[in-house]
């Protein structure tokens, strides 16, 4: 049960717990705590790096306990950055960790909270610290201090330790290489006329310059003076001493205005400054007088570093010594370019290419802009190195350059063709130019003036008078020519190309002069510009960027939990693709990595060349490693093809996080980039290879790209971390196909229908004292499952599992224990579980039968410092069919001592998932005859395709409206299959061409005859094809393309009323003799077919000619719409329809009228003696519906005048009659309101 580890660190899994009270430590026990490094044999801090250190605390004895103690670590604000809760690694045993930087003026406090802390092996966890840049020497002593204290804040026992700073030096950057690397500063320096001589050769006395240069924070070189250069650690704040050792023939001039501060020295020539910095870099600046006699050209200057002391005195142990130079060049005023205008220098090998080019004149001789200076120019000439034809010219001005009488001499010029034997003819008189305002404008690739194509050796533009340019500037004026190789010198080159085995190039040059005549002197400035030939060629490689742990790239030690980001680019520079996109096929991404680190997440920057799959294949024990692949299908992959040479980097980063399982120490991260259209030569000539440009680690190890070799040619790029976990007594769950060796364990794995799995359970005590009375419940997973130990807030979380798994038969477990099993559904809480119903192994009659097991440290037994104990059982996978991709199993280990179930931890980290295999595909017929799947080919719908394993059907499927057929949720097991589609007698299969994942190809290559399922009682020939799927390449594509005569099927729904379209025409193209059926719109709420007008193809097959169906539909019945005018009041009807005997309703037929509308009116004005009155109807108008409608409209009878009776003595106009309700006699009156038309009677009184 022992054996001392040769390295004592290891992983802590996550743990949940619950609280128990503390209670104060017994007799004989005691409280330690002890601060140090976490790396054994470090002894010094690098300034600026991010250090690991740790706090070891433990409790003496056999008794004693805390919970929620804490531990606060001191950092100095003034030594150190401000520390985060993700410097502190993660451990079981922590229940939280803050930081407070506001409350201690001198001091950043980082406060780590255990979940308990008990008697016996005591507790360890690393934590990262940063020494400030330019805030410590080397050599200082730094402290940091750490106290323990109870959960009241008490404080129990403290520990502080010195620890030693360390920087690097500061010099100038150059190789590690034996030899002194002489930096050159800026690009050099160009001087004229007021700085040189009579002869342009040795500077004038007066000339002064600025000398600057960089020093450079970085390591010691080995081998020489000089460093390389660390940007972003080992700053030490001491001053750096800078001593320059000048030009023999140098005047130190100290009055000059850079000159201040410095010291020289006249006995070596030397001037000395102390800096201090504020950066990894900083430039030191002086001004120097060249004395008489000093030849223009390069000037030398020795540079010595040193750090320097607070006494003054400079730290010889830090001293380096490098070299610096500067060069001058005389250059006269005119300055003449040659650019190109096209193709960015690169172009295929093709005849027809031409090529456009601009000579530019100007005076230029530095960045600076000088004011009123002139120069004078008078030709501008264009001589190819090889025999071309000129096909056309013009001239560019930029505005702003000339005066408007130079401009007019511009005008005045000719173009002259120079021949082979030096004979000269005249192109064109007065060449017009065209005015343009910038420098982007002069360099368009467009050419003013076509000519027919021929050949000269050189062409001149001559000025009839001398131009001046009275502009500062480069691009003042230009020649823009245009040109391409006689047939004659392509065929030539092109020949050359052939000849050479390998991808090959011809430069092209071509020079450009502009000359000036003064003082009887000609002055001619000379530039070449050079086009390349080039054969196509693909490469591509890894480049290894950064590793990044918690975003930071200056430490390499991880901890649990860490966020480790891995960042790559894939290179694809000096890559050649004119013609059409070149396809990387099966491109994919491989990150082999120790099973322990889990993946959290892919990215890809910028518009790459490819699409990633974020979801990747996970492969243990890949290629026989023990370590775990990741495998991104990088999908679309292709080379783009553009008129210039590729230069493109795309970027990807990938990040992955520790778990506990972890071994301690240094451990690897490998990436590869895979693809199959590689090959194992460095080069060749063929068109579809994509070479690999690596020229280090390109074999293909691992054979990524499963073409059974490891001697082909991929890339492959690496980084290696060191692993620092707590300390304490460890428990981790694995696990591994049984088939698999010991190697394969990881926390998170895949397996397939009827696999066994062999969990193995660790027990490792990495802690500094022995373990007693450990106890461990393992409750297997089942459907809507929790963890076996309640959180620290008292609830029992859910674990996830998706589905079960069954044992196989007893736990295998290490000598020292019992182990007991139940067969009872887990219950509810922990202690529950506990009091379940145990027996021995020899009580179980059938093991799928068991749901737990518990194994118990026998009295007197110990788990040793440093031993590790190991518990494995196994397990049967159930049928995956109906699972989704994503479902696991999750399983877990819980663990108390001796009798105390409060302070039980569970490790959670053991995932099993399962494999989905699917085979997909596109059938197609190949109209244009490419052999592959592009625009104008027709889509093959509703074909039968079946899924054979071993001969046997055992799914079938037709393809969708887009071809497309897919088998999925049935697949459970990987192995080889068949898939077959049936095909016409029409049908020809083309010819093979495997699909690649940018390509839809041709996959089927044999046929079997077998009933057919289009044709009842009838043979078919059946396309076949072979699937083989593997763990590594769980789907399969596999598309059919076939050739036939294809018509249209064109079907029409035809609405009788109108003739107009129901719905639109549909027209689907297809294969003759396919079949096909079509149907009536049943779905119109309006329109139904006229069944006595079915079309007779209805259904049918496919016909040479092109196929029309018409259905004909007619408008639905509605019920009618009855419209009632009724006195207000009642129900009586007023309206007598024209011709009808007696009033009533007025009816809306609906008879083939279904959604169409109807409109009502009142009939006001055919009713007499009524007019309209409320309510108003709700709907007069509206839509004819399958039910009868009412629309109501209602009328009063109109007011009419009162009729007066008088009752008068004969021959009298006098009243005699009083009426009822009168005092006096006068007339009788009755009302006419809403009487119109009523009869009235009147009597005599």
């Amino acid at each position: 049960m022992t054996g001392v580890l040769s390295f004592i660190l290891a992983l802590i899994i996550t743990f949940t717990s619950v609280p128990i009270d503390a209670y104060a430590t017994g007799i004989g026990s005691q409280v330690t705590t002890k601060i140090g490094y976490s790396v054994s044999g470090q002894t010094t801090s690098l300034i600026g790096k991010q250090e690991s250190y740790s706090i070891q605390t433990g409790i003496s004895g056999t008794i004693g306990s805390y919970t929620l103690p804490y531990s606060i670590i001191y950092l100095s604000k003034d030594k150190f950055e401000e520390p985060s809760v993700a410097d502190v690694s993660t451990a079981n045993f922590i229940q939280g960790v803050t930081v407070d930087s506001t409350s201690d003026a001198q001091y950043y406090k980082i406060k780590v909270t255990y979940r308990q802390l008990t008697a016996g092996p005591p507790v360890t966890f690393p934590f990262r610290a940063v020494l400030k840049n330019l805030n410590v020497a080397g050599g200082e002593q730094v402290n940091i201090k750490t106290t323990f204290h109870d959960k009241d804040g008490v404080e129990i026992v403290n520990d502080n330790k010195n620890f030693t700073a360390a920087g690097y030096v500061a010099g100038i950057e150059g190789n590690d290489n034996s030899q002194t690397n002489p930096r050159q500063m800026g690009y050099g320096e160009t001087i004229v006329d007021a700085d040189v001589d009579s002869t342009h050769t040795k500077f004038s006395p007066n000339y002064q310059n600025d000398i600057t240069f960089s020093i450079m924070n970085g390591k010691k070189n080995a081998t020489n003076g000089e460093v390389r250069v660390v940007y972003s650690e080992g700053l030490d704040k001491r001053p750096v001493r800078v001593t320059v050792t000048l030009p023999s023939t140098s005047v130190w001039d100290a009055s000059l205005p850079n000159n201040t501060g410095w010291t020289y020295n006249s006995a070596d020539n030397t001037i000395t400054k102390d800096f201090t910095r504020t950066g990894y870099e900083f430039r030191p600046l002086f001004t120097i007088k060249y004395g008489t006699g000093t030849t223009v050209g390069r000037q030398t200057f020795q540079v010595k570093t040193a750090l320097v002391n607070t006494d003054g005195s400079a730290d010889s142990t830090t001293e380096r010594n490098g070299s610096v130079f500067k060069d001058y060049s005389y250059v006269r005023k005119l300055k003449g370019n040659k650019y190109h205008l096209r193709y960015n220098y690169a172009v295929p090998v093709k005849e027809e290419y031409k090529h456009a080019y601009l000579i530019t004149a100007g005076q230029y001789w530095g960045t600076t802009v000088v004011q009123n200076t002139t120069t004078t120019l008078n030709t501008i000439i264009d001589e190819p190195w090889s025999p071309s034809l000129f096909t056309g010219y013009g001239i560019r001005v930029q505005s702003g350059y000339f005066d408007a009488a130079n401009l007019a001499l511009i005008a005045q010029n000719k173009l002259i063709g120079v021949n082979d034997d030096g004979s000269e003819e005249v192109i064109q008189t007065n060449v017009p130019y065209e005015v343009v305002n910038n420098d982007a404008a002069m360099t368009t690739d467009s050419i003013p003036i076509a000519m027919t194509p021929k050949h000269y050796k050189s062409v001149r533009l001559e000025f009839d008078n001398e131009v001046t340019i009275s502009k500062y500037g480069e691009k003042a004026i230009g020649l823009v020519v245009e040109t391409q190789l006689t047939p004659v010198e392509f065929t030539k080159e092109k020949n050359r190309l052939v000849a050479n085995p390998s991808p090959s190039s011809a430069n092209v040059t071509n020079t450009g002069k502009v000359q000036s005549y003064s003082n009887g002197v000609w002055t001619t400035i000379s530039s070449n510009a050079v086009y390349i030939m080039r054969e196509e060629y693909a490469q591509m490689q890894l480049d290894k960027l950064s590793q990044k742990i918690n975003g930071n790239t200056s430490s390499n030690i991880a901890y649990t939990g860490n966020t480790m980001e891995y960042e790559m680019n894939v290179n694809y520079d000096n890559s050649y693709i004119f013609s059409e996109d070149r396809d990387v096929e099966n491109g994919k991404l491989v990150m082999v990595v120790d099973p322990e680190l889990n993946f959290n997440s892919i990215t890809v920057g910028g518009t790459p060349y490819f699409t990633v799959d974020a979801n990747p294949t996970e492969v243990a024990n890949y290629g026989g490693t023990g370590k775990k692949a990741y495998i991104f299908d990088l999908n679309n992959f292709a080379f783009k093809k553009q008129q210039q040479a590729i230069f493109k980097r795309d970027n990807i980063r990938v990040s992955f996080t520790p778990s506990s399982s972890l071994e301690p120490g240094e451990h690897k991260v490998e990436a590869i980039l895979s693809w199959t259209n590689n090959t194992d030569q460095a080069n060749s000539k063929d068109p579809h290879t994509v070479f690999s440009k690596d020229t280090v680690n390109y074999l293909d190890i691992y054979d990524s790209n499963e073409n059974g070799s490891t001697n082909d040619r991929l890339s492959r790029i690496e980084w290696k971390f060191n692993f620092v976990p707590p300390q304490s007594v460890i428990i981790n769950k694995v696990e591994k196909l049984e088939s698999e060796p010991d190697s394969a364990y990881r926390a998170k794995m895949k397996a397939e229908k009827d696999e066994i799995v062999q969990y193995r359970i660790m027990a490792y005590n990495n802690s500094n004292a022995d373990a007693t009375e450990l106890n461990f419940l393992d409750i297997f997973p089942y459907v809507g499952d929790k963890n076996t130990v309640k959180d620290y807030a008292g609830n029992y979380v859910d674990r996830g599992s998706k589905f079960a798994t069954v044992l196989q038969g007893p736990v295998t477990a290490p000598a020292g224990y019992t182990v007991y099993y139940s067969t009872d559904s887990p219950k509810g809480t922990f202690a529950e579980n506990l009091a379940n119903t145990w027996v021995s192994a020899s009580g179980i009659s059938d093991w799928s039968q068991v749901t737990m097991f518990k194994a118990i440290m026998n009295t007197g037994v110990k788990l040793a410092k440093d031993d590790k104990e190991y518990f494995t059982y196994k397990v049967k996978m159930p049928d995956t069919k109906d699972l989704d991709e994503a479902d696991t199993s999750n399983n877990s280990i819980a663990t108390w001592y001796g009798n105390n179930i409060d302070g039980a931890n569970e490790a959670i980290n053991s995932k099993v998932g399962i494999y989905k295999y699917q085979v997909s595909g596109k059938a197609y017929y190949d109209v244009n005859d490419d052999g592959k799947y592009d625009t104008g080919d027709v889509l093959i719908a509703n074909r039968p395709v079946k899924l054979l394993k071993d001969g046997n059907v055992i799914a079938e499927t037709t393809t969708d409206a887009n071809g497309d057929y897919a088998f999925k949720n049935i697949i459970t097991n990987a192995g080889n299959y068949n898939v077959v589609v049936e095909t016409l007698t029409s049908d020809t299969i083309i010819p093979n061409n495997p699909s690649t994942s940018s390509v839809i190809g041709q996959d089927f290559n044999s046929t079997e005859s077998s009933a057919s399922t289009m044709f009842s009682g009838q043979t078919s020939t059946w396309a076949k094809t072979d699937v083989s799927l593997t763990k590594t390449k769980t789907k399969s594509v596999k598309n059919i393309g076939l050739k036939n005569q294809t018509s249209n099927l064109t079907v029409k729904h035809i609405k009788i009323d109108d003739n107009t379209e129901l719905i639109p025409d549909t027209t689907t193209a297809a294969g003759v003799g396919t079949p096909y059926t079509t149907a009536a719109v049943t779905t119109d709420p309006n329109y139904e077919v006229d069944t006595t007008q079915l079309p007779a193809n209805a259904n049918g097959t496919y016909a040479t000619t092109d196929t029309t169906v018409i259905y004909k539909y007619k408008r639905k019945n509605a019920g009618k719409v009855t419209v009632h005018h009724y006195e207000v009041g009642t129900t009586t009807e007023l309206y007598k329809a024209p011709g009808a005997t007696a009033a009533g309703p007025e009816e809306l037929d609906g008879t083939n009228k279904l959604g169409l509308s109807y409109t009502t009116a009142s009939r006001e004005n055919d009713i007499a003696n009524f007019e309209l009155t409320t309510p108003a109807p709700t709907n007069p108008t509206g839509t004819f519906t399958t039910g009868e409608q009412e629309v109501i409209y209602y009328y009063k009878r109109k007011n009419a005048g009162k009729v007066i009776v008088h009752h008068y003595e004969t021959g009298q106009t006098t009243e005699l009659y009083t009426p009822a309700g009168k005092t006096s006699p006068q007339a009788e009156e009755l009302d006419g309101s809403g009487k119109l038309g009523l009869p009235y009677t009147t009597a005599s009184r």
